[in-house]
């Protein structure tokens, strides 16, 4: 089959016209479906690309790759077909190539028009990679953060405590979303909610070894039944496991709606990270939910990484304080009502 090329355009161009209008497409599709979706990624993690024997498809787009496609291609695109759709750039780790990303794209005026926000994910140097986003809310105040994928060991290296025992991964959660949302991220996505009993399916495969990509969830089902639940049984034919990250993370979805703002907290004494990430006491955030309506409170979720239950006082200017008992290894969420 012959090709054939638009006179004055290299192939390249070609390659990312299209590629850009595959977003497009894709977009309508969904919302010719009932699926209005409000944000893209242009690449998740586009580091990955060669990185592994068994690997995703990505396009391993360094910092100019990226500023180039949105600007040139999915930016214009994007904003004729489906101007309301957000675009993000980066959707990678929290280290060095996230500045360069941000920078690269941000300094470019005709490409940094199309940019709604910054994702990021957990992995590179998890615990500990937090000044990251300092440095990118000091450069670009005004530019949204957002953590977009976090996920622990796959469940058959749970018998190896290869990523912590069942309730560190609840709190390793819980660590990630604190640190986060104390350093200027509006949000945090699981990677993924639900997964089988064995962590899949993944379509990462290497000749008969199947399903290398598998990973943990928040949530695991037996789609199957055998030989976890009876088909007569009135929950229906698969059980669902809900682990300790699922409750760890309920502590923010459940009391930190949309719209909720972080508030000044000053925490003494200030517990530095341990090799693995881990604090060495209490930890918390504090946000105000429900601004203006009859609903208006104070959250503060506090995590507690003593082996041992304690005590901690709460002093909230112009309202009071209280002292609070936290179990050992324990996570807590007090509300307090601003409106009586």
């Amino acid at each position: 089959m012959q090709n054939s090329l638009m006179p004055g355009l290299r192939q390249e161009d070609e390659v990312f016209k299209a590629w850009a209008l595959y977003f497009s497409k894709y977009l309508t599709a969904y919302k010719e479906a009932g699926v209005d979706i409000k944000h893209v990624t242009i690449q998740n993690e586009p580091h990955v690309a060669k990185q592994f024997i068994v690997t995703y498809e990505a396009c391993g787009f360094d910092s100019t790759h990226e500023r180039d496609f949105l600007r040139d291609y999915l930016g214009p695109q994007l904003k004729k077909d489906h101007p309301d759709v957000g675009i993000w750039i980066h959707d990678d780790q929290k280290d060095d190539k996230m500045t360069d990303m941000v920078n690269t794209i941000m300094s470019d005026e005709k490409a940094a028009q199309y940019v709604s926000g910054v994702a990021f994910h957990w992995y590179d140097d998890w615990g500990k990679n937090y000044d990251v986003l300092e440095q990118v809310h000091e450069a670009y105040p005004n530019l949204p953060l957002m953590g977009t994928e976090a996920t622990n060991e796959k469940p058959s290296m749970e018998r190896l405590h290869a990523g912590g025992s069942l309730w560190q991964h609840g709190q390793m959660y819980a660590i990630d979303i604190l640190r986060d949302l104390n350093h200027w991220a509006e949000g945090w996505i699981d990677w993924n909610m639900l997964l089988d009993f064995t962590g899949g399916p993944s379509s990462q495969h290497l000749g008969q070894v199947k399903d290398l990509g598998n990973c943990d969830s928040p949530i695991r089902a037996n789609f199957t039944s055998f030989p976890y639940y009876p088909l007569d049984e009135p929950r229906g034919n698969f059980m669902l496991m809900y682990q300790p990250t699922y409750y760890h993370y309920g502590h923010f979805t459940r009391y930190l709606p949309v719209g909720s703002q972080r508030v000044g907290l000053e925490q003494s004494p200030v517990q530095e990270p341990n090799k693995r990430g881990f604090p060495g006491g209490l930890e918390s955030t504090a946000f105000l939910a429900n601004e203006g309506s009859a609903q208006e409170e104070l959250v503060i979720v506090v995590t507690n990484f003593l082996d041992d239950a304690t005590t901690y006082s709460v002093n909230v200017k112009g309202v009071g304080s209280a002292t609070v008992n936290i179990p050992a290894q324990g996570i807590q969420t007090l509300t307090l009502a601003l409106k009586q």
